[in-house]
């Protein structure tokens, strides 16, 4: 498969909508002690495909929820896919919307979304995921070059993130943290650095829901 025809199939596997619903109900049915590498918390996710040529050619948008805050978006990102000349590999450049925080943002609808120009968004490039094909477990890994996303936060000084992600026919796999560079701490990170699973949802996301929710004390 081919750089273009990779970007193709990256693009039409992130689309639609998940939830960790599985991971979370194996978790509780385990039971045992709370631990920050066992992910407990309900998370949803919408990705969609914009049409907004103003920013690229293919292009993402994508809204993460938690059960515990659903009216925010906890992530929420636009993604450019594009094949990267030197590296002859599919790179995600991530726009950061400006203005408010970075995490937990009010939930923007995808029509309002795409008109959009790139004056709306923060570029950092080191922040980019670049893919690579693993084609013997018919996945795709991308991940952000070590140690090349860094930014200054108000409170922390500099931090850099990690991020990873693995893309399956009708899985999404991610782990996300950072660290504030001054002393190497942890500054935040998702369940413990684990691996969070999501599944992809066939119908509307959400109607399967209620009973996982009351579970974790979410829901009446």
């Amino acid at each position: 498969m081919d750089s273009a025809d990779q970007l193709e199939t990256i693009a039409c596997r992130w689309q639609g909508a998940f939830h960790n619903q599985r991971q979370v109900a194996a978790t509780l049915a385990r039971g045992g002690p709370v631990a920050p590498e066992l992910t407990r918390e309900l998370r949803t996710m919408l990705v969609e495909r914009l049409e907004a040529a103003q920013l690229g050619a293919v292009v993402l948008y994508f809204q993460e929820s938690r059960a515990s805050a659903p009216q925010l978006a906890h992530r929420q990102r636009v993604v450019v896919l594009g094949v990267d000349p030197l590296r002859g590999a599919v790179r995600a450049e991530q726009l950061f919307f400006r203005g408010g925080p970075t995490y937990d943002r009010p939930a923007l609808d995808a029509t309002w979304v795409q008109t959009l120009g790139p004056e709306a968004f923060d570029r950092h490039p080191g922040c980019d995921l670049f893919f690579e094909a693993e084609p013997a477990l018919d996945r795709f890994r991308a991940r952000m070059d070590p140690g090349a996303c860094r930014y200054r936060h108000p409170q922390d000084g500099e931090v850099c993130a990690e991020f990873e992600m693995l893309l399956h026919p009708d899985q999404l796999w991610y782990r996300d943290r950072s660290l504030r560079l001054a002393d190497g701490s942890v500054r935040g990170e998702v369940d413990g650095f684990s691996w969070l699973l999501f599944d992809r949802v066939d119908g509307a996301i959400g109607a399967d829901l209620p009973a996982l929710m009351r579970q974790q004390g979410l829901g009446g």
